[in-house]
């Protein structure tokens, strides 16, 4: 087995600074001239895992760049019925696109506790109510 034909798998490859500027240089150049971006096909198109690109502080800001476009790109193109729809959402809800609404609770414990003790007097005064009337049919029917 020649080291070409070696499995591309295993630790990553350990780029000089002069390999990372290019490859930052030809990530910007990706994410111009691309539609859609996807951080993972730029990756594979330079020898390289997405996680590696993810791990690495020089990509951070090119990888949210990617992103944000992508995201756009996905957005637009699904409303105007350009791509497959259940694809663009399965991509969308890769970034953190939801299609469930999340109620959060975000009430005031104290507001909460108050009005649990508001809501036990209304109780209370309701029985007592109901019992003053109770006293008061039965004294006027004689039961």
């Amino acid at each position: 087995m020649t080291k070409s034909d070696k499995h591309p798998g295993g630790r990553p490859p350990k780029l000089t600074p002069e390999e990372i500027e290019t490859l930052v240089i030809a990530f910007e150049k990706y994410i111009e001239e691309t539609e859609i971006p996807i951080v993972a096909e730029f990756a594979h198109m330079n020898g390289l895992s997405k996680q590696y690109l993810y791990n690495r502080d020089e990509f951070i800001y090119l990888i949210k760049r990617a992103t944000t476009k992508k995201e756009a790109a996905l957005e637009r193109e699904c409303l105007k019925s350009n791509i497959n729809t259940s694809m663009a959402i399965f991509s969308l809800k890769q970034l953190g696109w939801s299609d469930k609404s999340e109620v959060k609770d975000t009430t005031d414990r104290k507001l909460s506790d108050q009005m649990k003790k508001a809501q036990e007097r209304v109780k209370k005064a309701k029985k007592q109510e109901d019992k003053g009337k109770l006293l008061s049919f039965q004294q006027n029917t004689g039961v």
